[in-house]
Formats: C-alpha cells, structure tokens, sequence
C-alpha cells in the first residue's frame, strides 16, 4: 500500500464491506472490480449510481462481495502481512535476504 492510499477501503474490507470507489490509481492497486468491491469511473455518475442502487437491491452480491473484501484485507492488510512487507522492504535496501527474527 502506499502512503498516498486511503486507509478507508482497507478498513471497510476488515469489517467485510464491499466498496464503490472511483477508478483512479490508489484505488485500483486496492479494489479488484467485481470481487471485493466497484470500480466506477471517476465523473460517470450514472455509472456511480448503478453501482450503488446495484449493492442496496441485490444483498447476495453484496454479501459476496463483502466475504471476498475480508478475505482481501485478512490477506493483503493484516499486520502480519505489513510487518513481513516491511521487513522484506529493508532487506531490499540493505541487501540481505534473510532475519534471524522475520515472523513466520
């Protein structure tokens, strides 16, 4: 994730909700369309209003959906996850490859 990216979808995954975001560059490295959330374009407001009227009606889409967003987060944003892409982060700019301590 980078510092940029809103902190909102990854919460919003943790408690198992889908999102509709607008399909701009922090957001697609974080939405996969159509499996944990909605990716919308930016100024398409009917494409907008779609979205949003199409998880209101259709709760088992939504309820899909928001099982796959926890997944996501429990696998891409889970601290474990961020402590070993950070170790890994610092081994690359220290060229090492290994820590005795790296969490399993």
């Amino acid at each position: 994730m980078h510092e940029a990216q809103t902190i909102v979808i990854p919460q919003a995954f943790g408690v198992g909700k889908p999102v509709i975001a607008s399909a701009a560059t922090g957001n697609l490295d974080l939405v996969t369309d159509g499996v944990d959330g909605r990716l919308v374009p930016p100024r398409d407001l009917a494409a907008w209003a779609t979205a949003i009227e199409t998880l209101l009606t259709d709760s088992s889409l939504a309820s899909r959906l928001g099982a796959a967003a926890q997944r996501t987060a429990r696998e891409r944003f889970a601290l474990e996850h961020t402590i070993r892409r950070t170790i890994e982060l610092y081994q690359s700019i220290l060229g090492r490859t290994t820590f005795s301590s790296l969490p399993h």
